[in-house]
């Protein structure tokens, strides 16, 4: 949005919205079904896949204001 694609930035935002609602509703769902010990990679792969979605937000904004 600040490099001046409010539409891009708007979409992207509410993209990330969507997943994180449904990665939190199924990371409840997995709870209720599944004891404590499964849990962790289930976490574990959340972690990742956010941190893969901040690195490449932040690439797309350096290309985008460059």
């Amino acid at each position: 949005m600040y490099a001046g694609r409010p539409e891009r930035g708007a979409s992207i935002l509410v993209a990330g919205i969507i997943v994180g609602t449904l990665a939190l509703i199924w990371q409840t769902l997995f709870i209720s079904f599944r004891s404590a010990g499964g849990f962790l990679p289930y976490r574990l792969a959340l972690t990742i896949y956010a941190l893969v979605f901040w690195i490449w937000q932040v690439i797309d904004a350096y290309k985008l204001a460059k």
